[in-house]
This record gives structure tokens, C-alpha cells and sequence, in this order.
């Protein structure tokens, strides 16, 4: 239901006149049909088992919105159902974070809020430094959101340790600096994924400056 609604919202940005084309049609049918096998997979541990990673492909590289969101939460729940299928996989429900779409990136800031605040899914690989690119967002909304889940909800529940624990490496991530035997060696991270959070470069001094204050 929350996929349902979900998608609906994203279909009516256009206003209640505005025509349907073919496209966002097929789009809208394969939204339902993802939703209605995502709800089967809830049920069956077997089919969820060889559905999750079809659904982690396609949020990754599908090119609707309405279907990256749907997906979002079907894996969601998945994840609470079955936690051990999509936790592994963290990083890539993470991806929507950066999505060119403002209600894709503010259910993912939700939804992954939610997992993480209720220990399905822990601060594992880079998830922490993705989470951290989201509080410079350039939606202020969704960057006021990031900050108050951040460090009213999440970083409390470990007294701030996870911040201290990760502020040098999150100096080399957010720099792209890969020159160190210890820190930002994430060997397993796809360029694509390092150039949607890139902040490195002189033109996002300020955005990482914002971020070290923040957790200082």
C-alpha cells in the first residue's frame, strides 16, 4: 500500500488534467506489477530470495522515477521480513539517496532512517558517508531532514561514537582521497557510485566544510 500511494503521488505531479501518454502507462502498469510481486515475495522467503536481486538491478538502472521509488520500498520491506537478503546490499538502496528525483531521495532518506533507527541495517561500508552527502543536499528541506535524522535519531543511539569513529575517514571520502593504507579503501565501490557522491573538487569546498562543522 505504501509503494501504491507512493507511486500515485509521483503520477499526479502533473495536476488532475493532465493527459497520460503511452509511455507513463507502461511505466504506471509495471509500477503495479513490481508492487504486486514485491507483496508475493513478502510471503514466500524462496521467491524473495531470487526476486531481491532483480529489484536491487533495476533501482539501480531503471530510468523511472516511479519504478526506482516502488522498488525502494519494496526492498525495504523485504529487508524487515528478511533482513539477511538485503542488508549485504545496503549501498545500493544508498544510491537513491543522490537520485535525480526529490521524492525518490526523500523516501530513501526515510526508509533507510527507519532501518538503520530500528537495527535492521547497520553503519556498514559507506553507508555512513553517503548518509553524510544527503545533509548538504540541494533540496534545503531534505538537507534539514537528513541533519534532524542524523543527529536527533540516529547518532544518539550509539552517544555519537559512530561520528567520531568516521570523521578523519570521512575527510578522504568526501575528498576522494585514495591515497591511504587505511582509510577510504573501498575497493569494492563502482566509479559511478563515487561519482554520484562526489563533494571533491574546490566548487564543493563549502558543502564539505558544512558537513565537518556539523559533525564537529
Amino acid at each position: 500500500p505504501i509503494a501504491a500511494r507512493a507511486g500515485a503521488e509521483m503520477h499526479t505531479k502533473g495536476g488532475k488534467g493532465a493527459k497520460r501518454d503511452k509511455g507513463s502507462e507502461e511505466q504506471e502498469l509495471q509500477g503495479h506489477v513490481l508492487v504486486a510481486l514485491g507483496k508475493l515475495a513478502l510471503q514466500d522467503a524462496s521467491l524473495a530470495n531470487k526476486v531481491s536481486s532483480l529489484f536491487l538491478r533495476e533501482v539501480e538502472y531503471s530510468t523511472s522515477p516511479v519504478q526506482r521509488n516502488n522498488l525502494l520500498i519494496i526492498l525495504t520491506d523485504i529487508c524487515v521480513r528478511y533482513t539477511s537478503l538485503v542488508d549485504p546490499h545496503i549501498n545500493k538502496l544508498a544510491l537513491c539517496l543522490r537520485d535525480d528525483n526529490l521524492v525518490v531521495r526523500k523516501h530513501a532518506l526515510t526508509l533507510i532512517t527507519n532501518l538503520l533507527a530500528s537495527d535492521y541495517v547497520k553503519w556498514r561500508g559507506t553507508l555512513f558517508f553517503r548518509f553524510l552527502v544527503t545533509l548538504v543536499d540541494n533540496e534545503p528541506s531534505l538537507a534539514a531532514q537528513a541533519r534532524q535524522s542524523l543527529f536527533r535519531v540516529l547518532l544518539p543511539k550509539s552517544n555519537f561514537l559512530v561520528c567520531y569513529s568516521h570523521f578523519v575517514e570521512s575527510i578522504f571520502v568526501l575528498n576522494e582521497h585514495n591515497g591511504h593504507t587505511i582509510y577510504n579503501t573501498f575497493s569494492n565501490c563502482p566509479a559511478t557510485e563515487r561519482t554520484r557522491f562526489s563533494l571533491a573538487g574546490s566548487e564543493h569546498a563549502d558543502q564539505r566544510r558544512t558537513i565537518y562543522r556539523l559533525l564537529l
